[in-house]
């Protein structure tokens, strides 16, 4: 399994502290069948809350964990949810670290 793409979207709510960072990804098995992630950075679902996907992005940098295992924790913490349109929720920051199955650089 690896990423082929992976795309940060930082979203500031009607608020000052409303802020969300969605993460959309596109993941391929070893069939090169494709699937589409969004996660977000906060997961209540880990018992250390924090921004998930920044730090699997540095420990895959740092070598610590592989591509494959890189993909499977993103489809782990995969979640559909999205931003209210209704809200006054504005996209204020978008990156791409990963683009064509490449990781760039920091």
């Amino acid at each position: 399994m690896k990423v082929q793409q992976l795309t940060n979207y930082t979203y500031q709510g009607p608020n000052e502290w409303d802020t969300v960072d969605f993460w959309v990804g596109t993941i391929a098995d070893d069939q090169g069948e494709t699937t589409q992630v969004r996660v977000m950075d906060h997961d209540l679902r880990d018992s250390n809350p924090g921004n998930v996907v920044r730090s699997l992005l540095e420990q895959l940098r740092a070598k610590q964990i592989t591509e494959d295992e890189f993909a499977r924790q993103l489809l782990r913490y995969d979640d559909p949810a999205k931003i209210d349109e209704e809200h006054s929720w504005k996209l204020t920051s978008e990156f791409t670290p990963i683009q064509d199955g490449v990781l760039a650089a920091e």
